[in-house]
């Protein structure tokens, strides 16, 4: 089935997810909140300011989201591109993939694209892949948009992205407890205190909703 679009650049991750979880999924910006970006700050870049904590990245923060969901996903990195493609096609068989970081300044269908890796982070939803080309949702405002598979593959690869590694993807959403989203914002406060104050979530891929292939 294919899911309904969900966009916003800022939240791609969240509004990514949103779509995965389908009908079950809280609203983005409750995802945004269970991701724990909200709770910290820091300077980067000569002091340009990111709201989100030291420490804390989209990646970590999905895995997050989506253990206190009640979800659970297949995580899987790395390789060589024949090989994550291979792994894409086949995931998305079975419905539809989160696939990300994939280095924004290389999705060429977006208009402003300069079509040079710059390091900026997405997320997207796949829905298939066939011999010629990837059709997915870009939250950034792009329903069924397509790309060849060499350039989605090339903006995958991520290599400038600080986050995750390169062919990163999470298929085969399940859940696994009913979690009302209430209790779910209730339960990520202890880890929401830890990034306040500054605290490392040191068990990164420890009981989460990711498993690494």
């Amino acid at each position: 089935m294919t899911p309904a679009f969900s966009g916003s650049s800022p939240y791609c991750y969240s509004n990514s997810l949103a779509m995965v979880l389908g009908a079950d999924s809280p609203a983005p910006s409750a995802i945004e909140v269970l991701t724990g970006s909200p709770f910290g700050a820091q300077l980067v870049e000569g002091g340009l300011p990111h709201f989100d904590p030291l420490g804390w990245d989209p990646d970590l923060g999905l895995d997050q989201a989506i253990d206190l969901l009640g979800w659970t996903c297949q995580r899987a990195s790395g390789g060589d591109v024949t090989e994550a493609i291979g792994r894409l096609r086949q995931a998305s068989k079975s419905g539809p993939v989160l696939v990300g970081p994939v280095d924004l300044g290389l999705l060429l269908h977006q208009p402003w694209s300069a079509g040079e890796a710059n390091g900026g982070d997405h997320w997207v939803v796949v829905l298939d892949v066939d011999d010629e080309k990837v059709l997915f949702h870009d939250p950034d405002g792009f329903p069924f948009a397509t790309l060849p598979i060499g350039a989605f593959a090339a903006a995958w690869n991520s290599e400038l992205v600080d986050c995750a590694g390169p062919f990163t993807m999470r298929s085969g959403f399940r859940r696994v407890r009913q979690v009302n989203v209430l209790a779910a914002l209730r339960s990520s406060l202890p880890t929401a205190q830890r990034w306040l104050v500054g605290g490392r979530q040191d068990e990164r891929r420890a009981g989460h909703g990711g498993l690494d292939e």
